[in-house]
């Protein structure tokens, strides 16, 4: 109370005592002794501000509460999304044992199902093939954040190369005529989507324009 110069403690504290001292009527001079312990001098001025530092219990609720705004963050931006997540993809081409420097294996393994994509599409399966590069790009983007891709390179993130590949390759489908509106639709909004990802935003990576 003194420490904070708190004229409103001051007065907390004089009543409590005060209230104490009945309690100790049958000690001799007690009472006397409890009562000259008030501050009876008035502070003057506003109170110092406390801070209580923070304990462990209070930073380990912080950081609960905030894992948990971020994940209902995430649900509630996945439901709007128009590029729903591919189990396969985030479990077998983004698991984090495959982050390696540069993160080679992972661009491997998205080169992989390029050619997949590729297939679909000279097949005339253009809006699966869309759907699944819009999926591979999506996953990309969220493992750059989640896993901390930004970590494993200097100058050259391979992912981003095999991303920079479909582009290119649907690019020329549009050129060429071949895709169809509904798909082209997709493409620009889905496309647009991952403009707004942290990756892209944060950290530049899929620069290209699609369409």
């Amino acid at each position: 109370m003194k420490a904070w110069n708190n004229e409103e403690k001051r007065h907390w504290v004089n009543d409590f005592i005060f209230k104490q001292t009945k309690y100790y009527h049958d000690f001799r001079g007690l009472q006397k002794v409890m009562l000259q312990t008030m501050p009876s001098e008035p502070y003057v001025g506003e109170p110092v501000a406390v801070v209580r530092e923070k304990s462990e219990e209070d930073l380990l609720m912080e950081r609960k509460l905030k894992r948990e705004e971020q994940q209902m963050l995430e649900a509630e931006k996945e439901a709007r999304s128009v590029i729903p997540l591919n189990e396969d993809y985030e479990t077998r081409i983004f698991a984090s044992s495959n982050v390696g420097w540069d993160c080679d294996l992972i661009s491997y393994l998205m080169h992989e199902e390029n050619e997949r994509i590729k297939a679909l599409a000279n097949r005339g399966e253009y809006q699966e093939a869309a759907f699944r590069f819009m999926q591979l790009a999506k996953s990309m983007c969220r493992h750059f954040i989640s896993d901390e891709h930004y970590c494993y390179f200097d100058d050259l993130y391979s992912p981003e190369y095999a991303i920079d590949y479909l582009v290119d390759f649907f690019n020329e489908l549009g050129k060429e005529g071949k895709l169809p509106d509904e798909t082209k639709g997709f493409l620009k909004k889905a496309w647009q989507e991952i403009m707004e990802t942290e990756c892209h935003q944060g950290y530049g990576m899929l620069s290209k324009t699609l369409l």
